[in-house]
């Protein structure tokens, strides 16, 4: 999408979002006339017509130019003037300094009322509400470079405790952190001899490993790490990134199964919503070392999401699986700005 198609479509979704699919679908010169069909107020078409009628010239940088938040600013030109339309995002108001050479400037917003506005001092100064850009006839002036979306920032880092190198005492046969699980299957994994235990004669480093051993091809069992993770609020998204060394003995299986990990969702009763699985290792291999990125919306969470379960199955398969040195970082990143000290 141009810039020109990209601002166009800013300000319809903001004025008539039932059209916007349109919009889309017909293409710019079309959007302009569907938009104007369905805009009540003469003015709201008029701002829009402005736009429209007007060639898009790029992005100007004046991402920083706001107390709250930051802007979005697209230059066009028609007839030998100069239009540059700002939105505010990630604020509700801020106040706004742009530089301008001109003497006066003509200011429409996004309802068609017009002003004019005389800078000061080569300044312009204006209070803005993030659902009401703004279009401004004349010299406006940016920072050097193309005007880019501030980058995400990190919000809080959670390096995961979950005893990642089997290094702590086991008690019985309860591995700390870890749980046997299985989705498909008839009986429990101990049932089926599904067997967990440490080793400490083959391990990547450290004193021992994990070992999992399977005599039967059964279905999908695991061993499991819950864990729960911060809320994400407007504007935020999850990086879950985990990292495991596995090294596998006569793994046979039926299916194109296998060693896989995976990051499931699941509910409060450990119900499983969605998992994300890794490719499916088989045969005997040496230590390997295996890492899986997973990036989640705000919107990706459903609302009976409790937990996440990191799982290393060994599906319908037969043979021995070592793990070790299994880590697992979430990062939670905040995009745009809230406020303009977040932008560098």
């Amino acid at each position: 999408m141009n810039e020109f198609t990209r601002s166009l479509l800013y300000v319809a979704l903001l004025v008539c979002v039932p059209i916007v699919t349109a919009c889309i679908k017909k293409g710019i010169a079309v959007a302009v006339d569907a938009i104007n069909a369905q805009a009540q107020n003469i003015k709201v078409q008029r701002l829009v017509r402005e736009i429209g009628d007007a060639d898009p010239a790029g992005r100007i940088n004046i991402t920083r130019r706001s107390d709250k938040g930051w802007l979005h600013g697209f230059r066009f030109r028609r007839g030998g003037k100069t239009l540059t339309l700002v939105i505010l995002n990630d604020a509700p108001k801020a106040a706004v300094t742009l530089d301008s050479a001109s003497k006066e400037l003509r200011v429409i917003d996004m309802m068609g009322r017009e002003t004019t506005q005389i800078p000061q001092n080569g300044k312009l100064v204006l209070e803005m509400d993030s659902d009401r850009p703004l279009l401004i006839e004349g010299d406006i002036s940016g920072e050097p470079g193309e005007g880019r979306d501030p980058e995400p920032v990190l919000v809080q880092e959670i390096n995961v405790k979950c005893n990642g190198d089997f290094e702590m005492p086991v008690r019985g046969a309860t591995i700390p952190y870890w749980h046997l699980g299985y989705d498909t299957g008839k009986g429990t994994p101990e049932q089926v001899g599904f067997l967990v235990s440490v080793d400490d004669k083959v391990k990547h480093s450290g004193r021992q490993a994990l070992k999992i051993h399977a005599e039967k091809r059964t279905g999908f069992y695991a061993v499991c790490h819950t864990m729960t993770v911060p809320k994400l609020k407007l504007g935020q998204y999850m990086v879950v990134t985990y990292r495991w060394w596995a090294k596998g003995e006569k793994i046979d299986s039926i299916d194109k199964a296998g060693f896989a990990p995976s990051l499931s969702m699941r509910r409060k009763d450990n119900s499983r919503i969605h998992w994300r699985d890794g490719d499916f290792e088989r045969g005997t291999f040496d230590w390997m070392a295996g890492e899986q990125v997973r990036k989640y919306e705000q919107n990706d969470f459903p609302p009976d999401f409790n937990h996440f379960s990191l799982e290393f199955y060994l599906g319908k398969s037969t043979g021995t699986l070592w793990l070790d040195d299994v880590s697992i970082n979430i990062k939670v990143m905040q995009r745009g700005a809230s406020e303009a000290r977040y932008l560098k």
